[in-house]
């Protein structure tokens, strides 16, 4: 399963609780649950958030975590363009 092609193609629901993001329940899409939370735990990474420890997989431009029965993504912020001045 390509979980990159995969979560582009389901239907996110969107929400501004505590800050913007993205998420999917376990009993919408079960096998693409499963193999993302299963990412996620294998091969994510631990970061904080309002105090709580979650781990996290970025895949393309998006991080994704899970909690409990629900599958959440952000949109990872991108660097801001650097200016160069040439000499």
């Amino acid at each position: 399963m390509n979980l990159e092609e995969e979560v582009k193609r389901i239907k996110w629901h969107e929400t501004k609780y505590i800050s913007p993001h993205a998420y999917i329940k376990r009993t919408e899409y079960p096998g693409l649950f499963r193999e993302l939370v299963k990412a996620i735990d294998e091969k994510g990474y631990k970061r904080k958030f309002k105090g709580v420890t979650y781990r996290y997989l970025d895949i393309g431009d998006y991080s994704y975590w899970h909690f409990n029965l629900i599958l959440n993504r952000a949109k990872m912020p991108r660097p801001k363009a650097v200016q160069l001045t040439c000499l």
